[in-house]
C-alpha cells in the first residue's frame, strides 16, 4: 500500500513538473513573441522616423540649394572659373555667393559656417540672407565694410552680446574683381586665398578674426593687388586640407594643397575641378568625408 502511494505520488509530481515546465515554455514563448512584436513595431517605426527625417533634410537640401547662387550663374560672368561644392552631408555649412556689380565689377564670397549638417545650412541661410541685405539692398561695395555690417548683423541677431554666449559664426573670403582694370581687392574674415602669378604661389591672409562671437572690437581691412592674364586665384574652406585619408589615415594637408594646385597650373579650369575631384576622392581611401568641402578657382 506504501509502495502504491509513494508511486502516485511520484506520477503527481512529475505530471506537475511537466505542467509547471509547459507553462514556464509557454510563457517564455509568448514573451519572446511579443518583444519580438514589439522589436518589429519599433523597427517600423525607426524606418518611418528615419524616411520623414531623409526627406525632410532632403526638402532643406532643396531650399538652401534655391536660395544659395548656381554655380551655372558664376559661370556665366566668369566663364574661366571652377567651383566644387562638396557638403559632408545633403546640407552643409559652407556657401559661396556672388554678385554682379557692373559690367566690369564683381564681387565673389566663399564662406565656412559653424558646424556642418542642419547646423551650418541654419548659419548658410542668415549670411546668404545678410549679404543680400549688406550688398544688393543697403549696395555696400566696400569689403571691410561688408565685413563688418555682417559681423553686426551675426552677432545681434545670436544675442552675442554676454561672455559665454554661443560663438557661431563663419570664416569668410570676399574678392572683388574689376575685369577692366584688372585690379583685385581681398578681405577675409580668417580666412586665405591663393594667388598663383606667373606660376608662383602667393597666400593671402585676411584677418585674425572670424565673423560673430563676443568678441567686437574688429578691424578688417583689404588689400589690392593688380592681376595679369593667366593669373589664377583660388578661394577655399578647411574641409579638403582638414579631410582625413591617404595610406597613414593623415589630413591632406595645406602643403599638399598647395603643391596640387601648382600642378594643376597648365591645365584648363574645367580640367582642374576634375583633377580636384579625384585627388580628394582618392586621397579619402575608403573613409568617411571629414568637413564640407568648397574650392573655387577663378582665371584671368
Amino acid at each position: 500500500m506504501l509502495y502504491v502511494y509513494w508511486l502516485a505520488s511520484l506520477v503527481l509530481l512529475t505530471v506537475i513538473a511537466v505542467y509547471v515546465h509547459k507553462r514556464q515554455t509557454y510563457t517564455i514563448v509568448s514573451r519572446s513573441l511579443q518583444l519580438q512584436k514589439d522589436a518589429e513595431r519599433q523597427t517600423l517605426e525607426l524606418q518611418s522616423y528615419q524616411t520623414e527625417l531623409i526627406s525632410s533634410i532632403q526638402y532643406a537640401k532643396e531650399i538652401q540649394d534655391a536660395l544659395l547662387p548656381g554655380s551655372e550663374y558664376v559661370l556665366r560672368h566668369l566663364p574661366l572659373s571652377f567651383i566644387y561644392y562638396n557638403p559632408k552631408e545633403l546640407v552643409g555649412g559652407d556657401f559661396f555667393w556672388f554678385h554682379k556689380v557692373d559690367n566690369d565689377t564683381f564681387i565673389l564670397i566663399c564662406a565656412d559656417c559653424t558646424g556642418h549638417g542642419i547646423p551650418g545650412a541654419l548659419m548658410t541661410m542668415l549670411g546668404n540672407s545678410f549679404l543680400n541685405q549688406i550688398i544688393l539692398e543697403d549696395q555696400i561695395y566696400e569689403l571691410p565694410k561688408i565685413l563688418h555690417a555682417l559681423d553686426e548683423k551675426v552677432r545681434m541677431t545670436l544675442r552675442q552680446t554676454q561672455p559665454g554666449c554661443i560663438q557661431d559664426g563663419m570664416d569668410i573670403s570676399i574678392i572683388k574683381i574689376n575685369k577692366r582694370t584688372r585690379e583685385l581687392y581681398f578681405a577675409g574674415a580668417r580666412h586665405r586665398i591663393v594667388l598663383f602669378k606667373q606660376n608662383m604661389c602667393h597666400e593671402l591672409r585676411g584677418n585674425k578674426f572670424s565673423i560673430g562671437g563676443y568678441s567686437h572690437n574688429k578691424n578688417f581691412t583689404e588689400t589690392k593687388y593688380l592681376v595679369d592674364e593667366e593669373d589664377t586665384i583660388y578661394m577655399f574652406s578647411d574641409g579638403y586640407v582638414d579631410q582625413f585619408g591617404g595610406p597613414d589615415d593623415k589630413k591632406f594637408s595645406t602643403k599638399r594643397f598647395y603643391e596640387m594646385l601648382t600642378i594643376m597650373q597648365s591645365m584648363t579650369m574645367n580640367d582642374q575641378r576634375k583633377f580636384i575631384v579625384k585627388t580628394i576622392d582618392d586621397w579619402k581611401y575608403g573613409y568617411e568625408q571629414t568637413d564640407d568641402i568648397t574650392v573655387i578657382g577663378v582665371k584671368f
